[in-house]
């Protein structure tokens, strides 16, 4: 599927609400196919509370396991920076958002996808040890060999070697503690995933949905029903005025999505959606769906401070 497939979407055209409860010209099929959450459904928690019921100020981790087309999973943190969320691991078990029960498979593969992000992080530290203790280690036997130099050269090595000694050591303590750190937080986050909390969302489930819909449908019948396909911003609008999710939540997603597949502003210029998916670890429809879903996300967060 392309994007040019997709495109019919352009042809909803954007409606003008009067307010984010009142959504009119609301699909019969649609209803039927996601009826609306009930009032019973789990909070999401995001503050621990003591016994007395006073905030302590300390924050739930959250890991959002979301569907693809290809009926995996995909982990994303809640917050974009991931030594950030590590620390946090260590103040609070984390919560899991899914679609469904527990699973030890699911779990699996979240926390294999969040220790391969954490060992990025490790050997981008090991790598720029390693090339900073070469250029040291140069700039270090480059001084020995000038000692033998006799007169003012052997004081201007020694001057040189006491620097290159220094870069060496500097080298170590910056970026072999980095590494340190690193590692750390990959044994925090994998401790941490065992003492989540699992919260079944119905937002996740809608999104499975969706994708499962999209899955289904030729490409001539994409856009046909926009809303079960969670097309754009209206779709996520509406579920919002049903119940589903609130504004918070999707705006939170759509953050941490916009952060795990690098669209931050300036950092996807120029990429192919090919290329986002592949450094994403998605398939190319499942990331359109989710670039779409960042975009509908900061198009609503924007609603919100224009009113």
């Amino acid at each position: 599927m392309t994007e040019k497939q997709r495109d019919p979407r352009e042809t909803r055209g954007r409606e003008k609400r009067a307010g984010e409860n009142s959504l009119p010209h609301e699909q019969a099929p649609v209803e039927q196919a996601f009826p609306p959450a009930q009032s019973g459904q789990e909070s999401l928690p995001r503050e621990r509370k003591s016994g007395l019921g006073s905030s302590v100020g300390r924050r739930f981790p959250r890991v959002f396991l979301l569907p693809t087309i290809e009926e995996d999973v995909w982990a994303v943190p809640d917050e974009p920076d991931l030594a950030t969320w590590a620390a946090e691991l260590k103040q609070a078990a984390p919560v899991i958002l899914a679609q469904g029960e527990k699973q030890k498979d699911t779990l699996d593969s979240a926390d294999a996808q969040i220790s391969a992000a954490l060992s990025e992080r490790v050997q981008e530290s090991v790598f720029d040890l390693i090339s900073r203790l070469a250029v040291g280690g140069i700039w270090v036997l480059v001084a020995l060999v000038g000692l033998r130099l006799p007169g003012w050269l052997e004081l201007f090595d020694m001057i040189l070697l006491a620097l290159g000694l220094g870069f060496t050591g500097y080298a170590i303590m910056r970026y072999g503690s980095a590494a340190r750190r690193w590692q750390h937080r990959k044994i925090d986050a994998k401790n941490g995933l065992l003492k989540a909390q699992w919260v079944k969302s119905p937002l996740i489930e809608r999104i499975a949905a969706a994708l499962q819909l999209r899955g289904r449908l030729d490409p001539s019948q994409h856009g046909q029903l926009p809303d079960a396909e969670l097309l754009d911003a209206n779709a996520y609008r509406k579920l919002i005025a049903e119940g589903v999710t609130s504004r918070a939540e999707l705006c939170a997603l759509g953050q941490a999505v916009t952060a795990r597949m690098g669209l931050q502003k300036g950092q996807g210029k120029g990429l192919k959606i090919s290329d986002i998916a592949r450094k994403a670890g998605l398939d190319i429809d499942t990331a359109i769906f989710y670039r779409d879903l960042a975009m509908a996300a900061s198009e609503i967060e924007l609603d919100q401070h224009s009113f």
